[in-house]
């Protein structure tokens, strides 16, 4: 093999790794909202979810859940808030499968429209001016929610 022909194989190739470096240092969207549409980065997550929680310490709303029984996602997140319940159960969480009507649906396009945001998808949480939006991270946070109403 010439030299020629190892940077013909090289050239394109090193393009490929460098394209795939750019997009693996760009931020990852993050599944955290506020309701002026801001995409929490996560390294901020904890401490907007301890300020939201302060807040709703002081002045409680429900917390609003929207999942779909059929989405195996959902259900892990499903399980992660029920579990959180009952071990607050000063909390009140209000759960809609969005599979069970339409009503469901439109109640959570309109949730969703608060956050001024098209990424929210389901399951997501609701509180005030937070949305939390799939399982994963509706797992991982929960507990920063559960650490902040046990305070």
């Amino acid at each position: 093999m010439t030299t020629q022909s190892i940077y013909r194989y090289l050239i394109p190739g090193s393009a490929v790794v460098a394209v795939l470096l750019i997009l693996a240092n760009q931020p990852v969207s993050a599944s955290v909202f506020l309701t002026n549409g801001t995409d929490v980065p996560q390294d901020l997550i904890p401490g907007i979810i301890n300020t939201t929680v302060a807040g709703l310490i002081k002045n409680p709303v429900p917390l609003v859940f929207f999942y779909d029984r059929e989405c195996q996602s959902c259900e892990q997140a499903l399980n992660s808030v029920r579990f959180f319940e009952k071990r607050n159960p000063n909390v009140k969480i209000t759960y809609y499968n969005l599979g069970d009507s339409q009503e469901n649906r439109s109640l959570f396009t309109e949730y969703k429209g608060r956050f001024n945001t098209t990424k929210i998808r389901y399951p997501a949480i609701f509180a005030d001016d937070l949305a939390i939006s799939g399982s994963s991270d509706i797992i991982h946070n929960i507990e920063s929610f559960a650490r902040g109403y046990v305070k």
